[in-house]
C-alpha cells in the first residue's frame, strides 16, 4: 500500500471491511500498511483526536476488527509510536491522543460491562477497549534511559483515563496498569492508590480489579 495514502483511505483500509473469521488482515493477499513511521503517526495521532466519524460509519463489528488490526501485535501502528527515529515531540502527541480516544470514543461507544468478568454479553468494542493495553506494544523500559519520557507518558496516560466516566474505560487502564506493575511497582501503586482514594464509590468488582492491579495481579 502506497506510503502517502491519503488520511481517509488510511481510515477505510482499517476499517471498511466484511467481518469476517479470520479478520481481513489474516487473510491471504490482503494490503497492508508499509507507510513512514512518521506518516503512521500523524494519521494514528489524527484519528484519535478526532474520532467522531468512526461511530457514523461502522458497525460494532468493523470497529472492533479495525481496532484489533491498529492496536494488534506485529502491526506499525502502536509500534510507530514507541520509534525512536520519530521525533519526540510528535509521539509524545500520538501517546496523548490515545487518552483522548479513550474519552471521545471508547466513553462513548462501551457500555458499563467488564471485561474480567467474562460475560456472556460483552460487546465488540468492549473487547478492544478491554484489551488495548495488551495489545500495546510496550509494558515499559525502565533500564531504558532513552525510554523514560515516553513510559512516563503511557503511566500519565492510564491515570487520566481512570478519571473518565466509564467503567469500561476505567476498567482498561486497570488492566494496563496491572501489567506495568511488572516493571513501574512503586508508579501503580501511587496510581491506584490515588485513583481508589478519588473516586470511593465504585461497584465492588471494579474496586477488587484496581487493588489487584495494584500487585500486579490482572490477566
Amino acid at each position: 500500500m502506497p506510503g502517502e495514502l491519503e488520511f481517509d483511505r488510511w481510515v477505510q483500509h482499517i476499517f471498511d471491511h466484511p467481518v469476517a473469521e479470520p479478520p481481513w488482515y489474516f487473510q491471504i493477499d490482503q494490503e497492508t500498511w508499509d507507510g513512514e513511521s512518521l506518516l503512521t503517526v500523524e494519521y494514528v495521532t489524527r484519528l484519535f483526536e478526532s474520532p467522531e466519524r468512526l461511530l457514523q460509519d461502522y458497525s460494532p463489528d468493523q470497529l472492533e476488527q479495525g481496532l484489533w488490526y491498529l492496536g494488534g501485535e506485529g502491526q506499525p501502528f502502536m509500534q510507530a509510536l514507541l520509534d525512536e527515529s520519530v521525533p519526540w515531540s510528535v509521539r509524545e502527541r500520538g501517546l496523548l491522543s490515545i487518552q483522548v480516544f479513550y474519552e471521545k470514543f471508547f466513553a462513548v461507544a462501551c457500555s458499563d460491562e467488564l471485561g474480567h468478568l467474562c460475560r456472556t454479553t460483552f460487546t465488540p468494542i468492549n473487547r478492544a477497549c478491554y484489551m488495548w493495553w495488551d495489545l500495546f506494544p510496550s509494558y515499559g523500559n525502565p533500564f531504558d534511559p532513552s525510554r523514560q519520557q515516553e513510559d512516563r507518558t503511557v503511566l500519565q496516560v492510564m491515570k487520566g483515563i481512570l478519571s473518565l466516566d466509564s467503567e469500561a474505560c476505567r476498567e482498561s487502564a486497570i488492566h494496563g496498569l496491572g501489567h506495568w506493575h511488572l516493571h513501574y511497582p512503586e508508579e501503580v501503586q501511587q496510581i491506584v492508590d490515588e485513583f481508589l482514594g478519588r473516586d470511593p464509590v465504585l461497584s465492588t468488582a471494579l474496586r477488587g480489579y484496581a487493588m489487584a492491579a495494584r500487585s500486579g495481579c490482572v490477566q
